[in-house]
């Protein structure tokens, strides 16, 4: 009896050793990937961080040379052309003039201290910021910087901030809708490990602090400042706050 020819359309089956081989390298792309991000994100950490230091660095250059505060600056628009003038307070705040914390980098930038161009109003509201339109923004996509007195607005016991003394610091958060720069970017972990890098590791002592125990979401475990501790949650809870050295 005459066998059927064995017909074949060049297809066949990955072995098992094949398919481990796939899955591998499936894996050690992903693997890669993560650490990029990883690596990443740890870059624009460090980018905000030292962006944190040239803003309050320019800060603190503008009041050596023109004996004001940028933002606060009663006489600006007679140095620059359609430049806002502050209330002359010597406070960054807004009870009194809502829009000082804007114009802090309209005068920064108009003096040269800083790059870019702000135009030194809100954008919806009050408290409306955008980054890189009226606040710098920071390498973190939403994040922004924001200088404001919290001694002349929050004085000790506030529900939010460690007491203290916080003139002109500037605070570094996201930016929701018609808000300033004052929501949580960072995990606790992540705020400790730029802490400890750069300051002296806890929330509440230091140049570099944040929210206390009293605020929400909770980034640390208490009120005290000489004990308060980080959280050890993973959960994004925390924003920064950079003082005056």
């Amino acid at each position: 009896m005459n066998k059927m020819p064995h017909i074949t359309d060049g297809r066949r089956a990955f072995s098992l050793l094949e398919m481990a081989m796939v899955v591998t390298i499936i894996g050690l792309l992903a693997g890669a990937i993560i650490v990029g991000q990883n690596y990443v994100y740890r870059a624009q950490l460090t980018t905000m961080v030292n962006d944190a230091k040239y803003y309050r660095d320019a800060l603190n250059r503008f009041e050596d040379k023109y004996h004001s505060l940028p933002g606060d600056m009663p006489n600006a628009s007679a140095i620059w052309q359609y430049a806002g003038n502050g209330d002359g307070s010597g406070f960054i705040s807004y009870p009194t003039n809502q829009r000082e914390f804007f114009l802090v980098f309209q005068h920064l930038a108009n003096a040269g201290f800083i790059e870019g161009a702000y135009t030194g109003v809100s954008v919806a509201g009050v408290q409306g910021a955008v980054p890189g339109k009226n606040v710098p923004a920071a390498a973190i996509e939403n994040v922004g910087y924001w200088f404001w007195d919290l001694n002349n607005d929050y004085l000790s016991g506030s529900t939010a901030f460690f007491d203290g003394y916080y003139v002109h610091p500037l605070v570094v958060g996201m930016i929701k809708s018609g808000d300033m720069p004052f929501n949580p970017f960072l995990t606790p972990k992540e705020a400790y490990q730029i802490d400890d890098k750069y300051d002296d590791g806890r929330p509440g002592t230091g140049t570099i602090r944040t929210q206390h125990a009293g605020s929400s979401p909770e980034c640390v475990a208490g009120t005290n400042p000489a004990s308060a501790t980080y959280l050890g949650t993973n959960l994004v809870r925390c924003w920064l706050i950079f003082l005056q050295p």
